[in-house]
């Protein structure tokens, strides 16, 4: 991978880095790829959502990507070779805002909360 990864003049592959740099690339990215096939919810969603930055993936956590316009799942890797086509041409667009907003409102600690408030409450309405 790190051979091939050097053939392309324009990527650079990071490897490991510590979560505050992570941060700061994530804050500078434009798109984020994932091409892992085997992860569930992989946290790197979410530190490129906090940021606004779309995803592009084969992996689709409870089928949250495509429907809320956070990214586009790819079924392969020509689908993600167009993909990334499309995006670099402006063909392919997402709203960095919306995105934002949606981690703001689904993955913040004030939205799980905010989750954690209503069963209480409504715990607390069944037995009053």
């Amino acid at each position: 991978v790190q051979a091939a990864a050097r053939q392309v003049p324009n990527l650079t592959l990071k490897g490991f880095l510590p979560f505050e740099e992570a941060a700061r690339e994530f804050a500078r990215a434009k798109l984020f790829i994932n091409t892992s096939d085997l992860e569930g919810f992989p946290t790197t969603y979410l530190q490129a959502w906090q940021r606004g930055v779309p995803v592009i993936s084969f992996v689709n956590p409870d089928d949250l990507i495509n429907p809320n316009r956070l990214g586009k799942v790819v079924k392969n890797l020509d689908e993600m070779s167009a993909a990334l086509r499309d995006f670099s041409d402006g063909k392919l667009q997402f709203s960095n805002a919306h995105i934002e907003q949606f981690f703001q409102a689904h993955f913040t600690i004030q939205a799980a909360v905010d989750q954690y408030e209503k069963v209480f409450r409504s715990v607390l309405e069944i037995n009053s």
